[in-house]
């Protein structure tokens, strides 16, 4: 079953889905701030149920709540739940006028249990937002999204050779290797991210699929974003509807320009959903 939510309370359909799982938790998630989600995770944790979350460093939170949030973590990890931290760093701060305090590549928002699996466009905050909701409970949409949390920890997260993950490796091994790849950007002089940052991942290993079928997709390894949107937009015979926080890349907006004189266009970015709902034409306003 397929249930899509666009909601003031999604922490409530977060909170229910946790509250559901009898074997395992994988969530994989920027920032968790809520203390209902929180408590549902520490109480499953202690259920024993199994509990894994792949998530930023605290220094990722705001000054203000990162003792609060860091305590609760402890907490949450008291109980027997495992929380890996991804560290990595992508591409150049520089480039974004957008970004405020440390700089960090992966923005991932999925919940998968032993009943169902989540899509999320927002973070787990205390704030009631406008977010969308993805839930799907078909056993082979559940597998995938395990599949992907594991594949996100062996990339990123399982020691290899002495990195975080086998992503150093991965990229060592490609023609377009160096040690350029993995030099940190001007203005960043941290020492602790020098074995964390890649300026941008190599061509070779980024997949350039013919066409996508429904489905997670983990950007740019099983496809580039804009790529992804822009096959799921001509690929739509009668309209198209696209909700996003922000919009920025002005290559997108030249693809949307040029669909407009045949294509009718929806695009609104004033929601926190993030999630792409695309099917067929759409008209900009």
């Amino acid at each position: 079953m397929k249930q899509f939510h666009l909601s003031l309370n999604s922490n409530e359909i977060i909170r229910e889905t946790i509250e559901q799982a009898r074997e395992f938790i994988y969530l994989a998630i920027f920032q968790i701030h809520s203390h209902e989600i929180f408590n549902a995770l520490i109480r499953q944790a202690k259920n024993g149920v199994w509990v894994e979350i792949i998530t930023l460093p605290n220094d990722s939170i705001n000054e203000d709540i990162r003792y609060e949030v860091a305590q609760q973590f402890e907490e949450l990890e008291k109980a027997g739940a495992i929380v890996h931290r991804l560290k990595w760093n992508v591409g150049d701060p520089g480039r974004t006028t957008t970004v405020t305090g440390r700089w960090y590549s992966f923005h991932g928002k999925f919940l998968v249990t032993d009943r169902a699996a989540v899509a999320l466009s927002a973070n787990l905050t205390q704030s009631n937002e406008l977010d969308a909701v993805l839930h799907l409970t078909d056993h082979l949409t559940i597998q995938q999204f395990v599949d992907k949390f594991h594949w996100l920890k062996t990339t990123f997260i399982t020691p290899d050779d002495g990195f975080s993950g086998n992503i150093r490796r991965r990229i060592m091994e490609t023609e377009e290797a160096g040690n350029k790849l993995f030099s940190m950007p001007s203005g960043i002089s941290n020492q602790e991210f020098s074995n964390y940052w890649i300026l941008h991942y190599p061509e070779s290993i980024i997949n350039k699929p013919d066409d996508y079928l429904p489905g997670l997709y983990i950007t740019p390894f099983d496809g580039k974003a804009r790529e992804i949107y822009e096959w799921v937009i001509r690929s739509a015979s009668r309209f198209v509807y696209l909700s996003a926080e922000s919009f920025t890349d002005p290559g997108f907006g030249l693809f949307l320009k040029k669909l407009l004189p045949t294509t009718l266009i929806s695009v609104s970015w004033q929601t926190r959903a993030v999630w792409t709902l695309l099917t067929g034409t759409a008209r900009c306003t």
